[in-house]
């Protein structure tokens, strides 16, 4: 059985602002994620009185998938947590953004269900999944009943962009009109319809297959060569390391000559083989790169393949290699690259942390590689 997904339930209420209902917020989060039906797949751990230097310990300690802030907000910089006297410390956003870029480790989602911390969601945006953040000052009633729908919502499998409209919702059916408030941040290349906590199947989401490689065809004269095919699986099965088809002489990391069959060919007949579809469940892909290639476009064509999305901006080549290694984390996936020249190529997709990658090549030094 998979781990359950644990949900970081962080809470601050200085003495010196109004007192929230904090307590509320967390009994009424928790009854209703007991009742859901994947109640057994969430783990709740909380933590009260907050101060600013206890924010690295709780991160490392527990290890979330979710990070929940309930407590006060205010103008210009959003969330408050308690200092050592109980008074109101106020966090800046650079710190907080350095602070998930840091330990960002296993979260997926971070709420900040404080006044005027949609700035700081904006912020941490960059480096985790999903933020929600509030563009304004939020009733108690309100942030009460948006975070109760919110985690009712991932707690009976549907998607996290679902489970925030029906936070949104749950706000204006108690005809409170606070439902514009909450915002939802979602980091460049990522779909939050795509992101599910809970399921029949654990990690539904990670485990779904993608393949993106029937945009090359085999040859209609080809016929099967198993003692090849044999070879190659057993040289991809042998070795953590990527893996080159190529007609230089290279080291043993790299399979030359070939038999006189094409290298393209191989490589293509090898994503129909049962063997190495099993080997990678969660799907094959495949670019052509040739001398010029736009490698820009080629890791974009794998980022939608895997269902994720690009902005309008105009993100950089190593911002879209987050992206796709993002996307690929956890993900066993043989990933296919065609026609490689240069080695500096071949290093743009080397991705994915329990993926493989297969090259062909006519260079040796790519091969050696």
């Amino acid at each position: 059985m998979s781990k359950p997904v644990k949900i970081l339930f962080l809470a601050s209420n200085p003495c010196d602002p109004g007192r929230l209902r904090l307590d509320k917020e967390f009994r009424n989060i928790d009854e209703a994620l007991r009742k859901t039906e994947f109640r057994d797949q969430f783990e709740i751990v909380q933590h009260w009185a907050v101060r600013v230097h206890d924010l690295q310990e709780y991160l490392q300690r527990h290890q979330p998938d979710i990070v929940h802030f309930s407590g006060h907000g205010g103008e210009p910089e959003g969330i408050v947590l308690e200092a050592d006297n109980g008074a109101s410390h106020p966090v800046a956003t650079s710190a907080l953004h350095e602070l998930f870029e840091l330990l960002k480790d296993n979260i997926r989602c971070v709420v900040l269900n404080a006044c005027y911390s949609d700035g700081q969601a904006k912020a941490i945006a960059k480096h985790i999944d999903c933020v929600v953040g509030m563009s304004k000052d939020i009733g108690d009633e309100a942030a009460i009943a948006f975070a109760t729908a919110f985690y009712r919502g991932l707690g009976y499998g549907r998607d996290l962009k679902n489970a925030f409209a029906l936070g949104h919702n749950a706000i204006d059916l108690e005809n409170l009109n606070e439902q514009d408030t909450p915002k939802l941040h979602v980091r460049e290349g990522i779909d939050p319809q795509k992101i599910f906590f809970a399921s029949h199947e654990p990690e539904t989401a990670i485990k779904k297959r993608y393949d993106f490689y029937q945009q090359i065809s085999l040859p209609p004269n080809y016929i099967p060569r198993e003692e090849l095919l044999a070879e190659l699986r057993a040289a991809l099965f042998s070795s953590d390391n990527a893996l080159a088809l190529t007609s230089a002489k290279a080291k043993p990391t790299a399979l030359h000559g070939m038999g006189g069959i094409g290298k393209s060919v191989m490589a293509r007949a090898l994503c129909e083989d049962m063997q190495m579809r099993e080997a990678f469940p969660q799907g094959i892909l495949w670019t052509t790169l040739g001398q010029e290639p736009n490698l820009a476009e080629k890791l974009r064509e794998w980022i939608h393949a895997l269902g994720g999305v690009i902005s309008q901006n105009a993100p950089t080549l190593d911002e879209l290699k987050d992206n796709l290694n993002k996307l690929l984390d956890g993900r066993q996936c043989l990933l296919v690259v065609d026609d490689v020249w240069r080695k500096t190529h071949a290093e743009t997709f080397r991705v994915g942390n329990q993926s493989r990658l297969l090259l062909t090549t006519r260079d040796a030094e790519v091969a050696a590689e």
